[in-house]
């Protein structure tokens, strides 16, 4: 596929090996984060082009993103795609009301689903661990110990869908705009309403645990866990990363490779 101008416009800003002779875009079923992408092909190898959505991260959000991820990089972390400079050192580029950033296309693919094995599930966790150890040297403002941001944040959603929100979802869905969804909308909220109150408790509970905090993913699954085998080749996502306990990374990660399967859920633990 030809260059798009903009996006030629936009590599231009990178040194000369990152510069593209041929382009595609990449699309997954499985991605919610709202960027595009593109991957590459340059004398570098292939990149992978990514575009921002307008809302996040900001760019303070981003530099700290791309600080965590030099930083592991020099503690002997590799398998994340190390953001590349600009020709001016910068490591991303703002343009049409998007930050844009490049990086190198990491080897692999997310299949755990289509192969889900024992060794895979062990390291995914070994990575992640390792992951973990290299970022907790990475200065934050505030190390803890400290309630889980992550937690109060969910916390004050819940509590805002149980005192009213719901309602106010209820309400907005309108089966002559999209008839297939209105009847899964109503059974999803029946089942909000339903559930959320037992877990309100328990929520409040561990949200009053203080926890020590360094830099962690924060949407860490299957769809953003690389495979090459059964070895871990990379892993890839990162505009969630914020300040949290390890313990929400784990959870995350084993929620998403583990599901209902206690099994799995004790072999990754």
């Amino acid at each position: 596929m030809a260059v798009d101008v903009k996006i030629e416009r936009i590599v231009r800003l990178f040194p000369d090996d990152c510069q593209p002779h041929s382009m595609a875009p990449f699309t997954s079923a499985e991605s919610f984060s709202g960027a595009r992408l593109w991957r590459l092909n340059s004398a570098r190898g292939p990149l992978c082009l990514r575009r921002w959505p307008a809302e996040y991260p900001t760019q303070e959000q981003l530099e700290f993103i791309q600080a965590t991820l030099w930083h592991v990089d020099q503690e002997g972390f590799h398998r994340i795609p190390l953001p590349l400079e600009t020709r001016h050192h910068h490591g991303f580029v703002r343009h049409d009301g998007h930050l844009w950033e490049l990086t190198p296309w990491l080897p692999g693919a997310a299949d755990y689903r289509q192969r889900p094995t024992p060794a895979r599930l062990h390291n995914a966790l070994l990575t992640l661990a390792k992951f973990h150890q290299a970022a907790a040297t990475f200065p934050v403002p505030e190390i803890g110990p400290t309630a889980s941001p992550g937690l109060v944040q969910r916390l004050a959603r819940l509590e805002s869908l149980l005192s009213g929100g719901l309602v106010e979802l209820r309400s907005a869905i309108d089966p002559a705009t999209w008839p297939e969804l209105s009847p899964r909308g109503n059974h999803l909220i029946a089942l909000a309403a339903k559930m959320a109150p037992r877990f309100l408790s328990r929520l409040k509970s561990a949200a009053g645990v203080c926890v020590s905090l360094q830099p962690c993913l924060r949407d860490i699954w299957h769809a953003h866990v690389l495979y090459v085998g059964d070895e871990v080749s990379g892993l890839v996502d990162f505009g969630s990363m914020r300040p949290e306990n390890v313990a929400g990374d784990v959870a995350r990660l084993l929620g998403g490779l583990a599901g209902d399967n206690q099994n799995d859920w004790q072999r990754g633990l």
